[in-house]
């Protein structure tokens, strides 16, 4: 399945990764050289039923993955079959330095979005772990229609959750950067508490189910 909000999204990150590319460390570089993304291990290992969620495939162009440093992709649209909620996930793993400096701020300007309200802390309570997402709205105006998105991101880090946050020094200690985004339509309303949003109704069934798969390959295409 091809999702247009997705491509159009991908499409803006490649024009913004080759001005991040000259800032990066060589070994970022050396590893987009040698490692070509692939979905196959995610696609068969993350379910495609996540309680209520039931999700398909989405088609993004793996030139993409390699401009935001990826090994390891998996993008797939996940539908609520109890209240029609729709959300679009994008999971990433590969080069810490260049997966991190890929974000929404990067490439949602660059598809001719404009921020609706910044990124703010997020927590995703998952029992007694708390899990610290950024969550932010961008919204692009039409002629005939507004095109509103909720964006929920984070990475996982070194002490196994779920972070908004991570140092250099840390990124620079890891073998490869797990980052975790999913987006949702939205009303484009300023007032509209985060909190409503089906970004987080579904973080809070799928990160359990993350957990496991990403403590199991700590070091996955290292």
């Amino acid at each position: 399945m091809k999702n247009w909000h997705a491509v159009l999204i991908a499409s803006a990150l490649l024009l913004v990764s080759a001005a991040i590319g000259q800032t990066l460390p060589d070994h970022s570089r050396a590893v987009l050289k040698r490692i070509a993304p692939t979905n196959q291990w995610l696609e068969a290992h993350l379910p495609r039923e996540i309680g209520p969620w039931a999700g398909q495939s989405v088609t993004i162009d793996t030139d993409v993955f390699v401009a935001a440093g990826a090994t390891h992709f998996l993008a797939r649209e996940y539908t609520n079959r109890e209240s029609g909620q729709r959300v679009e996930m994008v999971l990433l793993y590969g080069d810490p330095f260049q997966v991190y400096q890929h974000t929404p701020d990067s490439c949602y300007p660059a598809a001719g979005y404009n921020r609706a309200r910044a990124a703010a802390e997020r927590p995703v309570e998952i029992g007694p772990v708390t899990a610290k997402f950024y969550a932010g709205q961008f919204v692009r105006h039409r002629a005939t229609e507004l095109n509103s998105v909720d964006v929920w991101y984070a990475w996982h880090g070194n002490n196994g959750t779920w972070t908004n946050t991570l140092g250099r020094i840390q990124r620079g200690r890891m073998a490869g950067l797990w980052r975790l985004m999913v987006t949702s339509p939205s009303s484009g309303r300023e007032a509209e508490p985060l909190r409503s949003s089906a970004c987080e109704m579904f973080l809070r069934d799928a990160l359990p189910v993350l957990e496991p798969l990403i403590a199991a390959v700590p070091s996955l295409g290292a």
